[in-house]
């Protein structure tokens, strides 16, 4: 009774949130399509959440999101995981969800102790050993805000170690960062994408979109400009980072830009295809008439033109009986004068006889 009624809560469950059934193969490889996080469902509605898409798979083991605070990376992280542990569940996530069985690890959240005396870093360090014991092929690991919590650099270096564990262990994982040089590491691999949480600087707010094969700025200036922090504090700070990272984050940005532009363009194009091929279909439809009113005019002249031509054959035919009628007519009344002739001039013949 526990189990049906388990079955049919999850039915249940489907229809009311539109869920979508799961494919669940053999293939190593991972791919959400337009999913949704299903609290943020619950609260808001279907239409008022962003859904996002992941591939893992074709070359692709991991993915690397950056992007400001508040963005949604974290959001897209749970999203991803909760989506894959309901298709395993039994469960319909809330979205398309295709993968294969994978064992789920985690490292998010603070779990920092006074009384056990762990820190943010170390106990995240703590869970991130245990992942790497256990982890093999059929992981699926998330790592949020890697490294962070210790020195930059350190920090840094430290994640790039993680990571390279993971994939030498060919384990799947998404991490979630806002180090510089994890995003240009990550560039320089093939079997990492770069991804990011879009975000409006025009009014310094989060879309949560996510954007896939882009990192992120963290836009920490913009977000401590916009909510008053002293102008002279921000350029000095500016100042002392040096122009490498101004670089970097510069060029991050011209790249969500050109990204931006693209999918613009690529709606357009999409738009304007699906325009033209409405046109071809209307014109289709519009030939396709013409071309059977055509027909059924040119049936209707034959057949106009046969009936003519038979009514004209008709007439000949009458006219040439007609004719025939009256040769024979004509032919009976000269046999008829010719006979009267013969028998006159036979009696003539006879009266003019000597008797």
């Amino acid at each position: 009774m526990t189990h049906l009624d388990a079955v049919y809560a999850k039915a249940r469950y489907a229809n009311k949130y539109d869920g979508v059934k799961p494919d669940i193969t053999d293939h190593a490889e991972i791919e959400l399509r337009n999913v949704r996080h299903p609290l943020l469902v619950h609260a808001k509605g279907v239409n008022s959440v962003v859904p996002l898409s992941v591939i893992f798979g074709q070359g692709v083991q991991g993915h690397l999101i950056s992007g400001p605070n508040a963005g949604g990376k974290t959001v897209a992280l749970k999203c991803v995981g909760l989506s894959i542990a309901m298709a395993l569940a039994g469960f319909f996530p809330l979205g398309y969800c295709r993968t294969n069985f994978r064992t789920i690890f985690s490292a998010i959240g603070d779990r920092q102790s006074i009384e056990d005396d762990v820190s943010t870093f170390s106990s995240q360090m703590i869970r991130v050993r245990e992942i790497l014991a256990h982890c093999s092929q059929s992981a699926l690991c998330f790592i949020d805000e890697i490294a962070a919590g210790t020195d930059p650099q350190e920090g840094a270096a430290l994640a790039v170690g993680i990571v390279e564990s993971l994939l030498r262990r060919g384990a799947m994982f998404i991490v979630t960062t806002h180090q510089s040089s994890l995003k240009s590491y990550a560039l320089s691999r093939s079997d990492i994408s770069n991804a990011s949480m879009a975000f409006n600087t025009d009014k310094m707010e989060p879309t949560y979109k996510f954007l896939a094969g882009v990192p992120g700025n963290s836009y920490a200036f913009n977000l401590v400009h916009s909510i008053g922090f002293p102008t002279t504090i921000i350029d000095r700070a500016k100042q002392y980072l040096g122009s490498a990272h101004s670089t970097l984050e510069e060029s991050i940005q011209a790249i969500q830009k050109y990204r931006t532009d693209a999918e613009r363009v690529v709606r357009e194009a999409e738009e304007m295809k699906r325009k033209a091929e409405q046109k071809k279909v209307e014109y289709e439809k519009k030939f396709s008439e013409f071309r059977d009113k055509y027909n059924a005019l040119i049936k209707a002249e034959k057949q106009d033109a046969a009936s003519i031509l038979a009514e004209a054959n008709k007439v000949v035919e009458q006219t040439i009986r007609e004719i025939r009628e009256e040769k024979k007519t004509d032919c009976r009344s000269c046999k008829r004068v010719s006979s009267k002739k013969g028998n006159s001039t036979r009696a003539s013949r006879k009266s003019n006889t000597p008797s």
